[in-house]
């Protein structure tokens, strides 16, 4: 499996500017495979797409894990995203807090 650990590892890159992620609702997953890049990365957008027997836990995890890793958590159009949303689908934007 390659994990984007991986692919930025095999690709050099030392800055990412933007990162979009639309997995159809393996975001968590391909998030996990940021552990040791995700210094790297400056803006992320995510499409979160989760089935809704899932969406509170998904989400929280993903939110918890970016802000972790010092992001803001905004929706699409720049406002703050605080709270877990508990949507089937929206986009997530995470901007490096610097």
């Amino acid at each position: 499996m390659i994990t984007l650990d991986n692919l930025f590892e095999e690709l050099k890159l030392n800055k990412v500017k933007l990162l979009k992620i639309d997995v159809e609702g393996f975001e968590l997953e391909v998030i996990h495979g940021l552990l040791k890049k995700i210094d790297i990365v400056e803006n992320i957008i995510i499409e979160i797409l989760t089935p809704l027997a899932d969406t509170s836990a998904r989400e929280e995890e993903i939110f918890a894990f970016l802000k972790e890793h010092n992001f803001e958590l905004k929706n699409i159009v720049g406002q703050p995203l605080e709270k877990v949303k508990n949507l089937q689908e929206y986009n997530l934007l995470a901007t490096k807090n610097i």
